[in-house]
């Protein structure tokens, strides 16, 4: 296992995982070390996208637990890996990037405006995704942290070229003026020409671990934020993608999605048993 980037072009400002604590999040993931001895391919880039979402939850319930949503790398593998917590894209991606840097990968970081249901006609910059180049020179889309709709597997750095998945289909496309747009829709909607929609935008100045610190700040703590108003988690189990958010079930599955409402008692055994979080035993909000 490569003990620092091997591609060239790395930058010095982005920090990368150790050879302990890639172990740890092997681990954590369920991908055996011996995956990661054929280098960055393109394939050990798809396994640990896919495997990091069926094992770590997107959720936002450290900001009501009163407790801060830390993204300093030693932070991360405590609490993503260790405390077998989840976290939203400035956690998961950040977790992500400091992994396939370690192990050789070009991980770039974007700040990217969020569109997907969101009704602000100008959405901030309040995200963070990764464009990640493997050994071989083949560019990914790369994001684990959008929560109820991210990819499962990366998405070929490929303009106006559909990437159908099980759960959503995604394509990246040229905005006039934002940037790239990442867009999606349902594998049920694929019948339908204007199904796509906007997911995020983003230019291609890279971005650095301490330019995400304030964004993160702001809205972990924000009064009106969606995240400190809404409890949001989500989690990818078999051929379902389950989306929690205030005790309101979501199941996305390729033939269709389901929506159900939760009663405390039930939220929190999904939470716990099926979501796998450690949570305190006493949840506030319940």
């Amino acid at each position: 296992m490569p003990t620092r980037p091997t591609v060239r072009g790395v930058s010095p400002e982005a920090p990368f995982a150790t050879p302990e604590q890639v172990a740890r999040y092997l681990a954590r993931v369920g991908v055996d070390a011996a995956a990661t001895t054929a280098g960055p391919t393109g394939a050990l880039l798809a396994t640990l996208h896919e495997a990091h979402l069926r094992a770590i939850p997107f959720e936002n319930l450290e900001i009501h637990l009163g407790r801060p949503m830390r993204i300093e790398p030693d932070a991360l593998f405590e609490d993503l890996v260790d405390r077998r917590r989840g976290g939203y894209c400035f956690q998961m991606n950040e977790l992500l990037a400091l992994v396939l840097t370690a192990l050789g990968f070009r991980v770039e970081r974007f700040a990217a405006r969020v569109w997907f249901g969101n009704p602000m006609p100008l959405p901030p910059r309040s995200h963070q995704c990764l464009r990640v180049t493997d050994g071989a020179g083949g560019r990914w889309f790369c994001d684990v942290g959008f929560g109820g709709a991210t990819p499962l597997l990366p998405v070929p750095w490929r303009f106006d070229a559909p990437c159908e998945q099980p759960l959503s289909d995604y394509r990246l496309t040229r905005h006039a003026k934002h940037g790239v747009m990442v867009q999606t829709r349902l594998p049920s909607e694929r019948s339908a020409a204007d199904a796509w929609q906007d997911m995020i935008s983003f230019d291609e100045l890279e971005q650095f671990p301490i330019d995400f610190k304030l964004a993160n700040f702001a809205i972990s703590t924000m009064p009106g934020s969606k995240f400190v108003v809404q409890r949001l988690a989500s989690f990818v189990v078999g051929d379902t993608r389950m989306n929690v958010q205030d005790g309101a079930l979501r199941r996305i599955r390729p033939a269709g999605v389901t929506v159900d409402t939760l009663a405390p008692a039930d939220e929190a055994r999904l939470l716990r048993e099926t979501f796998g979080l450690d949570l305190p035993p006493a949840l506030p909000w319940l």
